[in-house]
């Protein structure tokens, strides 16, 4: 009997059409981490952002990231279109038992987009999401812990 090993069964996987999206593991230990666009906003933007908005046609979705150990952690966060479409990449170093955000337009360099954000963060975290309109609402948001580390993802994000 052969043995096949990764690279085959992934070059099978993609002719047959069946790939998915870079995962959150990816984007963290890509080679380019140092080109991605690092976010920093301190407690007191964060007050600033997680506030409604009066203009009705100005939408963004928060990405909250609260980090419940003794030592900082990188959050390494991709966003996708509604196609599946990378649109852009954004950092952010979470202090210890602090708390960081990034918006959706900072995944897409404040371009309009409405689809997902699947991120990695170096150890463990608690991800919320919330949509800042005119109003502000809780959106989803999944965590898959691993022994070192956590893979998020936020099934809709919208900036306009």
């Amino acid at each position: 009997m052969r043995s096949c090993s990764i690279h085959t069964i992934a070059v099978f996987a993609v002719a047959l059409g069946i790939c998915v999206p870079a995962s959150a593991q990816q984007l963290a230990v890509a080679d380019d981490v140092d080109m991605i666009p690092e976010v920093t906003r301190d407690a007191s933007d964060i007050r600033v952002v997680m506030v409604p908005r009066p203009d009705l046609d100005t939408v963004d979705t928060a990405l909250v990231f609260t980090n419940p150990r003794d030592t900082p952690t990188l959050v390494v966060c991709a966003g996708r279109n509604a196609q599946g479409r990378g649109i852009g990449r954004a950092k952010t170093k979470v202090p210890a038992h602090g708390v960081r955000l990034l918006l959706a337009s900072d995944l897409s360099a404040g371009r309009d987009y409405v689809g997902s954000a699947t991120c990695k963060a170096r150890s463990r975290v608690i991800p919320s999401a919330f949509v800042v309109g005119a109003q502000l609402s809780d959106a989803p948001a999944t965590v898959n812990h691993g022994w070192q580390d956590s893979q998020i993802n936020f099934p809709i994000v919208a900036t306009f």
